[in-house]
């Protein structure tokens, strides 16, 4: 397996290419989905450590192969910092994702967890201090209020707090994003994933050895966890294979089928149906995070001396 180049004609890409880059987007967002499904399925029977430990583990066994195929030396790193809080910003984000799964609409996590994009330009600006223009900061506050919405802070049928794991999982999400792009600049696609599944399945493990939370998996549980890896590792291959053959900008609106799909599964699964103010806030969030993406700049992150501008 090769991973794909970077595609030339990004700018204005050819309409074979943006087919490609659309058709993997889509793919990615059904395995989203498909992974907040498996995943709510899982913990009515498993804890949510077990559940991400094992998510981490097969993931990390499918890429190894890959990441290893040309020896050992070409997975060091000159950034092992940078590998493990990436990792770990992963590892939360997907965490407090399965989390939130175990009262809260499979669709309202998907969003909030979707909302990644609103919070790059902040944390670029609290980073790295770069400015956020006027238009982007209306794009975000639209967005903001959407997310107010779904939560429902003035009441509804749930308050929400157990929505708020998943909001800070959108918030990990976008650091996470900002630290992979510093990351591909120095780094092969495998190798950080390599760092990112291996890094992650040691944190877990050691949280259920403390905790003493190890039990072993039965029957239809390994299948569950088994799909549950496989997705994770697929849609971090098609959404890398999308945007080396079209830019994120033209798209970052395909990102949010996730939330169709994982609607069409709420619904039919566990008849889950937001109402229409919770309907209303994911529409702002959505617009305010294309917006987002298509107004600002590429999250790109300064090195510390920006390569002495050679």
């Amino acid at each position: 397996m090769k991973w794909p180049k970077p595609n030339p004609h990004l700018i204005h890409p050819k309409p074979i290419c943006f087919a490609i880059g659309v058709g993997c987007i889509a793919l990615r967002s059904l395995l989203l989905a498909l992974m907040g499904v498996i995943g709510k399925i899982a913990i009515e029977t498993l804890s949510v450590n077990l559940v991400t430990f094992y998510q981490y583990l097969f993931a990390f066994v499918l890429i190894s192969p890959f990441a290893l195929r040309r020896g050992f030396h070409l997975i060091k790193t000159p950034h092992p910092f940078l590998q493990f809080l990436r990792a770990v910003l992963g590892f939360l984000t997907f965490y407090l994702f399965y989390f939130s799964l175990r009262s809260t609409p499979l669709v309202n996590v998907m969003v909030l967890l979707n909302a990644a994009p609103l919070y790059i330009p902040l944390v670029i600006w609290i980073f790295f201090r770069r400015k956020v223009n006027k238009t982007l900061a209306l794009a975000l506050v639209v967005g903001f209020i959407g997310i107010i919405l779904i939560l429902h802070p003035a009441g509804g049928d749930f308050l929400q707090l157990s929505a708020l794991p998943a909001l800070i999982s959108g918030i990990t999400a976008s650091m996470m994003l900002v630290l992979v792009r510093r990351l591909g600049k120095t780094h092969s696609f495998e190798t950080t994933l390599f760092y990112y599944f291996a890094i992650s399945t040691v944190l877990i493990g050691i949280i259920l050895t403390v905790t003493g939370g190890w039990v072993l998996p039965q029957g239809m549980q390994w299948l569950l966890l088994a799909a549950m890896g496989l997705c994770l590792a697929l849609q971090q291959l098609f959404i890398v294979t999308a945007v080396a053959y079209a830019p994120v900008s033209k798209l970052s609106p395909f990102l949010y089928l996730a939330i169709l799909f994982a609607g069409i599964f709420g619904w039919v699964l566990w008849d889950e149906v937001p109402d229409a103010l919770a309907w209303f806030g994911m529409f702002l969030v959505v617009g305010g995070a294309i917006s987002s993406v298509v107004l600002g700049k590429p999250p790109s992150v300064p090195t510390s001396d920006r390569q002495k501008k050679k």
